[in-house]
């Protein structure tokens, strides 16, 4: 039964997460990064036949990397994310006209735009641990089931009764459908808890609308 995840363990190496940790961008004091599908490294990474078959299992063979973002806490970069679900996508250029598109947005330089539910119901978030992350390193929280409703502005009581929290160790993946309802306490060890966040999509966009960074591998 599709609960909205999952978690594969040991995908990836030990020593293939060393080599991708030295290719790892600096934060400086950001949170995160969201344009990690810019460096070359990434978009290789992204399009692993590992990665890609588990994708395509997923959402359909026509699933291809959309947009990958670095996440990491770690002191003075900790936080705390209440529940929600991931509705917008990332695009070369706004299209305002086109109809279904709402919300547009510029992050870190990149337009987004929420999509009709049918592109975020052809999309999958993988989740590559690039450190241990046990309960106290502030691990990913999810409702299970709760995307099966789809958009919606915020899980119910007795679903968040059913949250789960996910650990992780080095080199696990943890496959997460955008509409699930999910969120993270603050870390409170002390380390980093680096996470490679790579999204995929099968769906098609309209005529005049791209991927902000796909087909660049």
């Amino acid at each position: 039964m599709d609960r909205g995840y999952g978690l594969v363990a040991g995908l990836i190496s030990a020593d293939e997460v060393d080599r991708l940790l030295g290719q790892l961008p600096e934060l400086g004091d950001q949170a995160g990064s969201r344009s990690l599908l810019e460096f070359a490294w990434c978009q290789v990474f992204a399009h692993d036949p590992r990665l890609l078959q588990l994708a395509q299992g997923l959402v359909g063979d026509e699933a291809q990397p959309v947009r990958a973002i670095l996440f990491d806490k770690v002191a003075g970069r900790n936080w705390t994310l209440g529940w929600h679900q991931d509705t917008k996508i990332a695009v070369r250029e706004a299209r305002p006209e086109l109809p279904g598109y709402s919300a547009w947005s510029v992050k870190e330089g990149v337009v987004h735009v929420l999509p009709p539910v049918e592109v975020l119901k052809a999309s999958v978030a993988l989740r590559l641990h690039l450190d241990p992350c046990p309960a106290t390193n502030g691990p990913l929280q999810v409702i299970p089931f709760s995307h099966r409703d789809g958009l919606r502005d915020d899980p119910t009581e007795a679903e968040i009764a059913t949250a789960e929290t996910l650990t992780a160790e080095v080199g696990d993946v943890i496959w997460m459908r955008p509409l699930v309802f999910h969120g993270s306490a603050r870390a409170t060890s002390v380390g980093h808890r680096r996470v490679l966040h790579i999204e995929y999509c099968a769906a098609r966009l309209p005529e005049g609308l791209e991927w902000a960074w796909a087909n660049q591998a």
